[in-house]
């Protein structure tokens, strides 16, 4: 084009690269030359633009804006905003770029730019690969080529968007690591094997995370643990990633140094991803233009089991999160919990036991009521025990509990571990085929609510009470299916049924205290009748129960403790 005009323009170039430009060449299985990549680089744009203004004597370029990892559905980018602030102040009045797709992929804030407020502003726009100079007459192919291309640049985005989504499900669900950084206690590992990311143990920050179970074990509060973090100098998860190296920067922090809070704590005392499970798409944007991303329900989340080394057992890690699920509290002052504190329920109204305590003679008593009772003493029965009685009789209860496992430990490698394996197997799937069974169930009866509704048989007001209350036991259904479906998984995956929670709890064998370590790991929950009926439900008591009737319909095994001990670890009266 061959323009009259004698006015010399002062020159922005702006360059633009997002993550999915480059990463596109991957999604398609292309193995980028260093030419190709190039070509897209934030270098070769610019040097494009300057060899452009060279043959311009009219062009003079005075400064240079790049955003580098930007996408261009959005214009908040630092470098535009820059170049933007630099035309206001009237430095420069000239935008050169590469071709329309660098300055922005979203076609209508792309067209409000060269349409609108360029123009306005008496800006001078270059697109060179686009052959489009706003300073010269404006030909009927660029009214037609201009929006089209932009919104083939609109189209692009939502098509790379959509590959790299799925790119990423199907890494994800061979247990490939997509996260930017490693969890606290994981590094972040390339495995040439499998060709992908894998985490790898972190032997510092594991051994933190190992202590933090079991601090919540033995009885300490998640606020407790965060000071004692504190006060032994462990650096935060922050913290820790910068004394590492790593690049990671948050919104989220407030103070000069980071520290650890409850809320951190408990965000790592709940991730499964310590158990060796990899679980990943929690969160998804809401659409390729928009940032905002949406939790979605745990259902729908990619987990991958024994994707990688696991830092603390399935068994603990489950313990722990019952244990975060109760009611507890701390005593005045006190960094850890009483070690009954939630485990003691009241048959009758189902609330937790309260411990109080009384002084009388200069001699202090302690002991638990129902908290139902302590608020309104004519709604619920106080079922009051004493502590040290609650001690003993507890204390004797698992003395036998420990003696027959110990039984058990020395039988079990002579069983034949298949039999108990189909047996599980076989409880499983008919647990399931019962879930299965209720949930069509359920699709049946929403179908016959909406037609007697229809008919005229229900009320609107009955039939969205009703429909609302059939959705929800339909939801709760997938949720048990999925659940069962998991334990079918894993146990097939194992051939066998894992016994190692026996280990666990005779490590305790020789303990002379009910301290809370001890009681959390051995007992799900105790109903207190009265001070002189208690009922334990112990946390392994099916494959307890399981083990035993294999045992007892099997005459070449004895267990010396017999039936009468058994009964004696639900009862004690």
């Amino acid at each position: 084009m061959q323009y009259t005009n004698n006015r010399i323009y002062s020159a922005g170039s702006y360059a633009r690269l997002s993550k999915d430009d480059f990463h596109s060449m991957s999604v398609r299985g292309d193995q980028p030359s260093p030419n190709s990549y190039e070509s897209n680089s934030i270098t070769s744009q610019k040097e494009l633009i300057r060899q452009y203004v060279e043959n311009k004597p009219d062009i003079h370029i005075v400064n240079e804006y790049e955003d580098d990892g930007y996408t261009g559905l959005n214009f908040e980018r630092p470098g535009f905003k820059a170049m933007l602030d630099d035309i206001q102040k009237g430095i420069i009045n000239c935008v050169i770029v590469k071709d329309f797709s660098r300055l922005g992929r979203d076609h209508i804030e792309t067209g409000k730019y060269l349409k609108k407020m360029f123009p306005r502003l008496n800006i001078r726009f270059v697109s060179i690969n686009d052959d489009y100079d706003s300073l010269g007459q404006m030909r009927q192919s660029d009214n037609i080529m201009m929006p089209f291309k932009n919104l083939m640049n609109d189209n692009y985005s939502r098509d790379i968007s959509v590959k790299v989504r799925s790119h990423l499900e199907v890494k994800q669900k061979n247990g490939e690591f997509t996260g930017a950084f490693a969890v606290y206690g994981y590094k972040k590992e390339w495995n040439e094997k499998y060709r992908c990311n894998k985490l790898v143990i972190d032997e510092y920050a594991s051994a933190i995370v190992y202590e933090m179970f079991i601090m919540i074990l033995q009885g300490y509060s998640l606020q407790g643990i965060a000071a004692y973090l504190n006060e032994h100098g462990i650096l935060s998860p922050l913290e820790y990633k910068k004394h590492t190296g790593s690049r990671f920067n948050t919104e989220f922090k407030v103070n000069a140094k980071a520290r650890w809070t409850a809320v951190a704590v408990r965000r790592i005392v709940t991730n499964e991803v310590y158990t060796g499970t990899l679980v990943q798409g929690k969160v998804e944007k809401t659409n390729y233009k928009v940032s905002d991303r949406i939790q979605k329900p745990k259902e729908e989340w990619r987990r991958v089991p024994n994707a990688h080394e696991a830092i603390v057992d399935k068994e603990m890690f489950n313990l722990v999160q019952n244990i975060l699920e109760k009611d507890t509290r701390r005593g005045p002052g006190k960094k850890n919990l009483y070690p009954f504190s939630g485990l003691l329920q009241c048959p009758d109204c189902g609330q937790m036991m309260v411990r109080k305590t009384e002084k009388h003679k200069g001699k202090i008593y302690v002991y638990y009521v129902c908290s139902t009772h302590k608020r309104d003493c004519n709604k619920c029965s106080s079922h009051r025990i004493n502590e040290e009685k609650l001690k003993k009789s507890v204390g004797d209860i698992l003395k036998y509990h420990v003696r027959l496992l110990k039984e058990l430990k020395e039988i079990l490698p002579k069983v034949e571990k298949h039999s108990l394996f189909g047996k599980r197997l076989k409880k499983i799937h008919n647990h399931l085929d019962i879930v299965e069974k209720d949930k069509e169930e359920k699709n049946g009866l929403k179908l016959t609510l909406f037609e007697d509704y229809k008919k005229g048989f229900l009320e609107e007001s009955d039939y969205k009470d009703m429909l609302q209350s059939c959705t929800k036991q339909i939801k709760e259904a997938e949720r048990q299916k999925i659940r069962l479906e998991g334990q079918i998984k894993e146990l097939q995956e194992k051939g066998d049924i894992d016994y190692s929670w026996i280990e666990n709890i005779l490590e305790f064998e020789d303990e002379k205290i009910l301290d809370r370590q001890y009681l959390v790991t051995t007992i799900k929950q105790i109903q207190v009748f009265s001070s002189c009926c208690l009922k334990i439900e112990l946390r392994q008591q099916d494959e307890f129960d399981e083990i035993l009737e294999y045992l007892e319909n099997n005459k070449e095994y004895k267990v010396a403790a017999g039936n009468e001990e058994r009964r004696r670890i639900n009862w004690q009266e």
